[in-house]
């Protein structure tokens, strides 16, 4: 069994404000950990990094298991994505009233020779529908604001951009969702990395 995660109800981390005063968000430490060992990493192998949020879901009416489906589609993801993209990732999975998870993919990557995510968002869309095994549509991929976090700025520039860009993907360490999920499955999974903390 694995070890229970740790709520984290502070309104900041590391000098990094999570939530606004309306916000009634949650977090788990071990989560946010990851996260923010994630963005460090992309710091010392990125000049400027690009991030954004990918979502995943399920058809309504889907009737087949959920099981596996996101690590296989995640493996065969991961492999195609071409190496200048230098990517990094971390993912978790969600379920509250639905009859199936969902899942948050949050990528990081160099912004050296790629300005945004596009082209990895149609290809996660394709990939996703033919795991689902499901005519192409669109609807059960999205994709969610994206951050650029210039490394090599001023010590106030930079800054501000990690804040900014971290206070948008701390969404994945929210203990809303996390509680209720079926067998065995993992909640969350990371790229393999070094740790930094």
């Amino acid at each position: 069994m694995s070890k229970p995660l740790t709520n984290y109800t502070d309104c900041s981390y590391r000098n990094i404000r999570l939530k606004e005063d309306q916000c009634t968000y949650t977090w788990y430490s071990e989560l946010l950990d990851r996260l923010y060992n994630l963005f460090l990493t992309a710091g010392k192998r990125h000049k400027r990094t690009i991030t954004t949020r990918f979502d995943f879901s399920f058809p309504s009416i889907y009737p087949d298991s959920c099981e596996g489906i996101f690590s296989t589609f995640l493996a065969e993801f991961v492999k195609n994505v071409p190496s200048e993209y230098d990517l990094l990732y971390m993912w978790v999975r969600e379920q509250t009233d639905s009859d199936h998870p969902h899942y948050h993919l949050q990528l990081l990557a160099s912004k050296s020779k790629h300005r945004s995510f596009h082209r990895l968002f149609n290809y996660a869309n394709v990939l996703w529908c033919k795991h689902l095994d499901i005519p192409l549509m669109r609807g059960y991929v999205q994709e969610n604001r994206t951050h650029t976090v210039n490394w090599n700025q001023d010590p106030y520039t930079g800054k501000h951009s990690l804040a900014a860009a971290f206070h948008h993907a701390v969404y994945l360490a929210k203990t809303k969702g996390k509680t209720k999920y079926l067998g065995n499955s993992k909640l969350y999974g990371i790229s393999k990395i070094k740790e930094e903390i």
